[in-house]
């Protein structure tokens, strides 16, 4: 049996660590200190394109969330634009289709950040104490990093093992 045979259980591993360091990460901003923060830009970003699967075409409506608050640290102002400590999540749930990515947009994360995070609103900006350019505006996050070290882990268990 040659090394090809241990690349799933590397893979699986990889993953779940991965998430394991986006789960410290996560929990680890929940310790972060916090200040007033405004937001500079904020708007959703629609996207309408054509996906070929097949011999048909489907129409491809994608959201996203433009984001860009400012704050300040110790006289050092700086610019964030992470609502979730690892980033942005643009969850889009769908209804028909043969796809995932046909049929109209019911419900999309983007559009529910854009109603919280309006232009000019004053939000509170959490921020790492010895690197205060990483921020976000929704500290800790557990799901994501869970779930996928959690999936990982099933993976290996059910089908590599």
């Amino acid at each position: 049996m040659g090394w090809e045979a241990y690349l799933p259980l590397i893979f699986c591993w990889a993953v779940a660590l991965v998430a394991l360091v986006s789960l410290g990460f996560s929990i680890w901003s929940l310790s972060w200190p916090r200040v007033k923060g405004f937001v500079e830009v904020s708007f959703l970003d629609a996207e309408t394109g054509w996906t070929r699967t097949g011999g048909t075409f489907h129409q491809k409506n994608t959201e996203t969330h433009q984001l860009a608050y400012s704050y300040e640290v110790a006289g050092v102002k700086y610019l964030g634009a992470n609502i979730k400590p690892w980033g942005v999540s643009d969850w889009t749930l769908r209804s028909g289709g043969d796809d995932s990515d046909s049929g109209q947009i019911l419900w999309s994360g983007a559009r529910d950040t854009a109603k919280w995070y309006r232009p000019g609103v004053i939000v509170d900006v959490y921020y790492c104490p010895a690197r205060p350019q990483w921020s976000c505006l929704e500290p800790g996050g557990f799901i994501v990093p869970t779930l996928v070290g959690g999936v990982a882990i099933f993976v290996y268990f059910a089908f590599v093992r």
